[in-house]
């Protein structure tokens, strides 16, 4: 049994909740006052305990507020709240760092690294490939830092890996911020087409307006399109043209799923030592999120 801490919360950023429960199981009543009623919605269409994860579980948690330790506690059964994130260090095999607010990563990572305790840390790792770098240079082992977008594994995209090599181009697109948001569409298309150097990425053409962003570039031979629309609200999608001329479109809607997929692989590496996502496809999905910044 894998014991884990969590680390909350961010604004608009309910993770806490929902990572804890897709590990631990849930009080119905507690998690129906969740602030973010879309997560005891998706946890009310899985069965349990046949839908979650088993192996592991979330002993316990910090965040900024006692008060909201107690009700993240309360819904997803956890059992230790402690009044200093440190002291979780000792206490837990791995910690969950479900903040992503990617400034304070370094802040609350940090003394977890030190320690070489693995780590989840939730998505973008960062803004730049200098901070990503920082943060990875802080390891005590290669594979303490593991990092994504759950979109990476979303049950939508699967079919698209069988067809890879047949992509001529694909546009996605995210509401809300670049800065936040944008590693949700870039990071399934890296995880599908394998990591970039810089010589690989060559830009087209990028449109800047507030955190509305309209980023083009080459990849790989592969022509992609991002688009994050600011503060307007819609649904993560991808349009995909292959090299035959037949098109597909992608709504992303199963988040239970890609959320248990990306805790079972942090879960994976932390058993077995390995990554679960190679480093230089995390650099790579840095490198756009930092071509899409002005």
């Amino acid at each position: 049994m894998i014991k884990l801490g969590i680390i909350g919360m961010s604004e608009g950023n309910g993770h806490p909740y929902s990572w804890s429960a897709i590990i631990n199981g849930y009080d119905k009543e507690a998690m129906s006052h969740c602030p973010f009623p879309v997560i005891p919605d998706y946890l009310g269409k899985q069965n349990y305990p046949d839908d979650f994860i088993k192996g592991a579980k979330v002993t316990h948690i910090w965040t900024q507020e006692r008060s909201i330790s107690e009700d993240v506690a309360r819904a997803a059964k956890i059992d230790h709240i402690v009044d200093n994130f440190e002291d979780m260090i000792g206490q837990v095999d791995a910690v969950l760092m479900a903040r992503d607010d990617y400034q304070n990563h370094q802040k609350f990572s940090a003394p977890f690294l030190r320690a070489g305790l693995p780590i989840y840390i939730d998505k973008p790792l960062a803004n730049s490939v200098v901070d990503a770098q920082e943060l990875m240079d802080l390891q005590q082992s290669e594979t303490q830092i593991f990092t994504c977008s759950a979109l990476r594994y979303a049950r939508e995209l699967e079919p698209l890996k069988e067809r890879v090599g047949d992509i001529q181009f694909i546009a996605a697109h995210t509401p809300k911020s670049w800065s936040l948001y944008s590693i949700h569409i870039i990071e399934p298309v890296v995880g599908l087409l394998g990591g970039a150097d810089e010589a690989q990425i060559k830009l087209k053409e990028r449109k800047i307006s507030g955190e509305e962003v309209d980023l083009n570039v080459i990849y790989k031979g592969v022509e992609l399109s991002f688009k994050s629309a600011g503060i307007a609200q819609g649904t993560i999608n991808f349009q995909v043209i292959y090299k035959d001329g037949t098109t597909e479109e992608i709504i992303i809607g199963d988040m239970f799923y890609a959320f248990r997929a990306a805790l079972e692989q942090f879960l994976k590496q932390v058993k077995t030592g390995k990554h679960s996502i190679a480093p230089e496809e995390t650099l790579s999905c840095m490198r756009l999120i930092e071509m899409g910044k002005s």
